[in-house]
């Protein structure tokens, strides 16, 4: 029988993941994006290290 996995493995793989994400991002030296919980806003990370506040319309437009 297989085990599932505790709240506390997943959130290790989830942070792994994005680890991951951001590494490839700045090799790429494409922006990336994430949201905190409770946050309304996005933050841009972009490849120079700078960040901004950004808010998405109801059509997806900053």
């Amino acid at each position: 029988m297989e085990k599932m996995m505790t709240w506390k493995q997943l959130d290790e793989i989830g942070r792994q993941a994005f680890a991951y994400a951001i590494e490839k991002a700045r090799a790429a030296g494409t922006p990336y994006y994430y949201r905190q919980e409770g946050d309304e806003f996005i933050t841009q990370v972009n490849p120079d290290g700078s960040t901004a506040k950004i808010m998405h319309d109801e059509n997806g437009r900053k």
